[in-house]
């Protein structure tokens, strides 16, 4: 995505949603977070194909340390 955006122009590439790893990206997140309303949409690792997908208006309601079953 990067790489393309760079290449041919981040407009182009608008339909991409803004996506972070939790917790190497925890900063981000609260920075993101402080500058715009959700909704947010948290989804588990792994191959769960959309199972155990939540979604949140507010980061702070987020259940971190996310566990997933």
């Amino acid at each position: 995505y990067y790489r393309m955006a760079e290449t041919y122009g981040v407009r182009h590439f608008s339909f991409m949603p803004e996506c972070y790893v939790w917790p190497k990206e925890q900063s981000l997140i609260e920075q993101s977070a402080s500058k715009k309303a959700g909704p947010w949409i948290v989804k588990p690792a792994g191959s769960s194909q959309g199972k155990g997908a939540t979604w949140h208006y507010f980061v702070l309601k987020i259940p971190f340390p996310l566990h997933f079953t």
